[in-house]
């Protein structure tokens, strides 16, 4: 829409490091399935009222003379690729707006002791530096490096989620650890529950807090993630990745195993030959990567060592 403001903001550019719009939904989510409602029916014809309950479609669809994701796929829950698509062909309005395979290296104030002055954007397009100048910025940077963890033992023996393949055949007849309680770690047992003999979702479980409302320590206390239909919030854990719950719940071979975030961490090592195991250690019992312990009596682990732990 700022294509068409009758203003100043009409004058605008977008630095985007991959060569395509919505490069990070042609990967992301890892097993394709999105979160966000593709509700193609209402009860008002009202556009601004149908734009409220089309979770993936931008201001500006009809304008741009692209077809909304409502009119892309039936499902609920689309295709990432779906989306992927619908991001691509938006952009092509507004191609000439947009600088592709462009690194944003640097943004500083172009006037330090003038806050009106704007700012000076440093880049990296084909191999060549270059310096912009804007009177404002707006930095939608999104997700840049994986979240991997440091300083546990065993960490390097783990998958991470942007390691995974789209679909679980590969852990066919497998037991699985999933470690996490996010929308990323249920959406990735949900997907490994077809293929698997078992799987172990291994969370940390929030410390009580006295300062909480009673419904908040009930619920930390349930050592339950937070649910989207009780704090209303939809980027909390959804019920369409849920379904761990239910064999969890009905003993059917699926466990959910928490750990005091604040007092014990996982310990992971390769045991029975190629096997993973984890071990829930006391945090107290661990030393190095910056904590100097004795993890026994006889045994002290300078800070400046990587991480061991008693098990």
């Amino acid at each position: 829409f700022l294509r068409r403001e009758a203003s100043p903001l009409s004058d605008y550019v977008i630095f985007e490091r991959r060569s395509n719009a919505g490069s990070f939904f042609s990967k992301f989510p890892i097993h394709r399935m999105l979160i966000s409602l593709n509700k193609r029916n209402t009860r008002s014809q009202s556009p601004e009222f149908r734009m409220r309950h089309d979770w993936n479609s931008l201001i500006g669809s009809d304008e741009a003379g692209v077809a909304p994701v409502t009119a892309r796929s039936h499902e609920l829950y689309p295709h990432a690729d779906v989306l992927a698509q619908y991001l691509r062909e938006f952009a092509e309005e507004q191609a000439e707006n947009i600088e592709f395979n462009t690194d944003v290296r640097r943004v500083s104030r172009a006037n330090s002791a003038d806050i009106l002055a704007g700012f000076k954007v440093e880049i990296l397009k084909d191999g060549r530096e270059e310096t912009r100048m804007c009177r404002l910025v707006v930095m939608a940077t999104g997700l840049q490096t994986p979240n991997k963890p440091r300083n546990l033992v065993g960490s390097d023996l783990l998958t991470g989620y942007d390691e995974l393949p789209s679909s679980g055949t590969s852990f066919e007849n497998k037991t699985v650890l999933v470690w996490g309680f996010g929308n990323a770690a249920h959406e990735t047992a949900r997907e490994l529950q077809k293929f698997t003999q078992a799987i172990t979702l291994l969370h940390r479980r929030p410390p009580l807090r006295p300062e909480d409302a009673l419904a908040g320590q009930i619920q930390r206390a349930s050592g339950l993630p937070r649910f989207a239909f009780f704090t209303h919030y939809p980027g909390d854990i959804r019920t369409v990745t849920m379904q761990i719950y239910d064999s969890y719940l009905l003993k059917a071979l699926d466990v959910k195993l928490p750990y005091s975030g604040d007092e014990e961490e996982p310990v992971f090592f390769q045991c029975l030959g190629s096997m993973l195991c984890v071990w829930v250690s006391r945090s107290d019992r661990c030393g190095g990567a910056g904590t100097e312990r004795h993890i026994l009596p006889k045994l002290l682990v300078p800070k400046d060592s990587p991480r061991r732990c008693a098990v």
